[in-house]
């Protein structure tokens, strides 16, 4: 079931802000109203205030030529949409959205009946129409029919049918641009256009490629229903992200609530010094609380545009998906289908959204009622990332908090499958952490606290160093080369000039191949191994 108020946007002329009324196809494949774009050859392009009177009151008598315009820009994209001889004329009609529209009108009917009124009757108000003829392009009501359109004579073969608003919805036929006339049957696979059969033969497509419209028809809609469960499945997505920012939210103003209701009643229990202090500590929470929401209302109201849009879209394009005629379904198709992927790019970009605690500020009065006159909130903890350091097993967290006199912080370290490392009444603002594993995230969480409650920060990540592995030093006789035609004198070994050359292990060697690294340094001074790496290196054919 597509979103009806999205789908209306769909539907609405940028001009006169109604529903298309015979829209015409412009080059830059946006639609506009037939009489809106006749007003506009009639009054300058940027006084759209007389095409919306036009297009949205009685039509117009038609146009002379003199004092035309031969292009106007188009209302969405501001493009110049050129005009030939033809002038409006030479605008093929959206058919495609034609059919949505009058799907939509349908639909809509069901809730809201709007009767048809008769063109011809002089009553005030007109009374309801019974029918419509399609040649004379007028609606009878029961009174007028028989008497303006009596079905004999030259009236007998005209086409009576439901009452119907616009006879521009009748036309089911994609007329060719180029000649007029003359339907389209073929599709160029060049221009990615429907096209005639004379285009293919003398027109601007004779040496394009070409296909049957119902070939062509059935890749494009399958491509499309692609793109549709795509988009609908970002469009979930995004939805569910919502929610879970909404739950946060509320857990937030849940919370914001409780404290509020703890700290009512223990106020009302030492009345005589707690009114004062009563209000600052409730406009503390409440400004927590509206600073916490005002920062995760921002991805929701970007989530909620992205889903607006997207289900605008989306339900255009399950619409479209629906054609069942070939070329009203290929002449905008390349644009439905455009636009749905440049909904669900929108919707893939992932941007991320504040983490803040629902439950940052709480409150315990308990054993402070003897500390009456110096009870207030403890302000919530703000880490500075650029202080906080790590190494392999230790972290250095550095937090501010403004007028903290008094204050005690405990700091929380913790990360997936292990367990959380806490530091407790830590006094100042930074403390050392120890006992980190190296190569591991974990999620900092600094707490202030005083008599009366405790504030969290927001959750920061930091993540220990890995401490790199080296090898033990190898003989430094693996790697000499032995000059060719002389042997090697025998000389006392001078560690401080001879340097032996280690390969640049990695840190995560296994213990298997550290074992076997300590054997080779304990055996390489053994002839019987270098010999027999020498008969190795022969047999493989591989040089020292």
């Amino acid at each position: 079931m597509y979103n009806m108020e999205g789908l209306e946007d769909e539907l609405t002329c940028p001009v006169c802000l109604e529903l298309y009324t015979c829209p015409l196809l412009l080059p830059c494949h946006h639609s506009l109203c037939r009489r809106c774009a006749e007003a506009f050859l009639e009054t300058h392009p940027d006084k759209t205030a007389g095409a919306q009177a036009a297009c949205c009151s009685v039509p117009p008598a038609p146009p002379s030529t003199e004092g035309k315009l031969e292009s106007f820009a188009c209302p969405t994209c501001r493009k110049e949409v050129g005009l030939g001889d033809r002038g409006v004329h030479g605008l093929g009609k959206n058919l495609l959205l034609q059919n949505i529209i009058d799907r939509f009108k349908q639909a809509q009917s069901q809730w809201k009946r709007d009767a048809v009124a008769c063109l011809v009757c002089d009553a005030t108000p007109p009374r309801d129409a019974v029918k419509s003829c399609t040649n004379c392009k007028l609606s009878y009501c029961r009174d007028c029919l028989p008497l303006v359109h009596p079905s004999r004579g030259v009236l007998a073969n005209h086409q009576l049918v439901a009452p119907v608003e616009s006879f521009d919805s009748l036309q089911k036929t994609v007329m060719c641009p180029d000649h007029k006339n003359k339907p389209v049957e073929l599709y160029c696979k060049n221009d990615k256009t429907p096209v005639c059969s004379l285009c293919k033969l003398v027109g601007k497509h004779k040496e394009h490629d070409v296909a049957a419209l119902e070939e062509v028809f059935e890749t494009k809609q399958e491509e499309l229903q692609k793109e549709i469960k795509k988009l609908g499945r970002k469009t979930e997505e995004e939805t569910r992200k919502i929610k879970e920012l909404e739950i946060r939210k509320s857990a937030m103003e849940r919370h914001g609530s409780q404290v509020n209701k703890k700290i009512k009643t223990d106020c009302d229990t030492m009345i005589n010094i707690i009114r004062e202090r009563e209000v600052a500590m409730m406009a503390k929470v409440d400004n927590v609380v509206r600073d916490d929401t005002a920062k995760i209302q921002t991805p929701i109201n970007s989530s909620q545009g992205k889903v607006k849009n997207a289900n605008s879209c989306l339900a255009y394009a399950k619409e479209a998906a629906k054609e069942t005629d070939p070329a009203c379904f290929l002449q905008t198709e390349q644009l439905v289908t455009s636009r749905v992927e440049q909904s669900a790019n929108k919707l893939r970009r992932y941007e991320g959204y504040p983490l803040n605690p629902t439950d940052r500020v709480s409150v315990d009065l308990s054993s402070v009622k003897s500390l009456l006159e110096g009870l207030d909130l403890p302000h919530a903890p703000v880490i500075s990332p650029e202080k906080c350091k790590a190494t392999a097993h230790e972290a250095t967290v550095s937090w501010d908090t403004g007028d903290s006199k008094g204050y005690k912080f405990d700091v929380l370290c913790s990360s997936v499958g292990n367990n959380p490392i806490s530091m407790l009444n830590v006094e100042g603002n930074s403390c050392e952490v120890k006992g980190l594993k190296e190569s591991e995230v974990y999620s900092v969480t600094v707490i202030s606290k005083t008599n009366s409650g405790t504030a969290k920060s927001d959750s920061f990540n930091m993540k220990t160093k890995c401490v790199p592995v080296l090898p033990p030093t190898l003989p430094s006789t693996l790697y000499e080369k032995k000059p060719k035609g002389k042997k090697r004198a025998s000389q006392p070994a001078e560690p401080s000039t001879q340097t032996a050359m280690q390969p640049n292990y990695p840190c995560f060697f296994s213990e298997k191949i550290r074992r076997l690294m300590d054997d080779i340094t304990t055996h390489s001074a053994s002839p019987k191994i270098r010999k027999g790496i020498s008969t190795n290196r022969m047999k493989t054919g591989k040089k020292p």
